[in-house]
């Protein structure tokens, strides 16, 4: 998309909806615990409002995150219905909630992703990070969902994200760990969401600096709505610091047309967000030159039919990014290598 696109709304093709304003659990890197908006879920006839009003638009990708999505009791109800009206659903939970109901439900309801947000391979680790998580459960809810997603045939998709900081660095380990539970594992840097939570001082970077253009808005294909139908800047703006107008009583192409977000979309394509509040404290884009290029990708991991062939290469893992770097043994453009080699390449060896 390029700066002369921002004005349409056929530049949008996702939703991150939060269905309730509560979370479970109190991340120390995550600023949701000092929310001081009303702890409120939404209704199942407020989000087939919402839903219907986006079948306006080209918008047909559901992603349920923001807070922890399982603390709606209507959430299958809502996947169903928006399912029905052509929606793939993506889900983003700490996986603590999860019951063998709501496994077999992720399953009926043909849910395309389930996203586990995990750090650590050790209890230690994890309850420091994750406090009020308790990291046995979690391993036995990430592993029955895979043995049901395997027995059952479905193409459900199994992503590990993970925020690599101080006391979770150890990304090998990690994926040594997670990589049979799972499909695909996905590692982010850390940001310091949007000043109310200072994360410097347990980033891997030892500076923060060279700001760059903001991901979360350039492009801009991403709208992000409240529980309460609040539609805001970003999905990391969960405290609605910057609301553009609710979808429970107006019309989309209303709120997009609006001269806020005018101002906020030509903002971030001339690279001025820093006038804009909440963007002026936020350094989701502030990375030190180590994670230049590494903000967020996708590392194939280890099967349980392959993994004993990875153990000796996994040490030797690397982030290549766009470099045109290929596999060594059968050509092909790599953006991870595992010692030299695709994931492909060393499934067959």
């Amino acid at each position: 998309m390029t700066a002369s696109d921002i004005h349409s709304i056929e530049s949008l093709d996702t939703v991150s909806m939060e269905l309730s304003s509560r979370c479970n659990l109190r991340c120390r890197m995550c600023s949701h615990h000092t929310n001081t908006r009303p702890v409120i879920s939404m209704s199942l006839d407020q989000f087939k409002l919402i839903i219907d009003k986006l079948m306006k638009t080209r918008i047909r990708n559901l992603f349920l995150n923001m807070s922890e999505p399982f603390m709606n009791k209507s959430i299958f109800m809502m996947i169903s219905y928006a399912k029905r009206n052509g929606f793939s659903v993506f889900i983003s939970t700490n996986g603590q909630l999860l019951t063998p109901t709501h496994m077999q439900n992720i399953i009926k309801t043909g849910v395309e992703v389930l996203k586990f947000s995990i750090e650590g391979y050790t209890p230690e680790v994890y309850k420091r990070i994750r406090v009020g998580g308790d990291f046995e459960n979690l391993v036995r809810n990430v592993y029955m969902m895979k043995e049901l997603r395997d027995q059952s045939g479905s193409p459900l998709r199994i992503r590990i994200s993970t925020i690599m900081m101080k006391e979770n660095e150890d990304i090998v380990e990690f994926i040594k760990f997670w990589g049979p539970y799972c499909d695909e594992i996905e590692c982010t840097t850390i940001t310091n969401h949007i000043g109310l939570v200072d994360n410097k001082k347990i980033s891997l970077s030892p500076a923060w600096k060279n700001r760059r253009s903001c991901p979360q808005i350039k492009p801009y294909r991403e709208i992000n709505i409240l529980a309460n139908g609040d539609m805001v800047i970003c999905c990391i703006d969960f405290h609605g610091r910057c609301i553009l107008g609710n979808l429970l009583t107006q019309e989309i192409d209303e709120i997009w047309n609006s001269p806020k977000i005018t101002e906020i979309r030509q903002k971030a394509y001339s690279d001025e967000t820093l006038d804009l509040d909440p963007c002026r404290e936020c350094f989701i884009a502030d990375y030190s030159n180590i994670f230049q290029g590494n903000i967020q990708h996708i590392v194939n991991v280890i099967h349980e039919t392959v993994k004993n062939n990875m153990w000796d290469t996994l040490e030797h893992i690397k982030y290549i990014g766009n470099t045109g770097a290929a596999c060594s043994r059968c050509g092909k453009p790599v953006h991870i290598s595992f010692a030299g080699y695709c994931l492909s390449c060393i499934e067959n060896k």
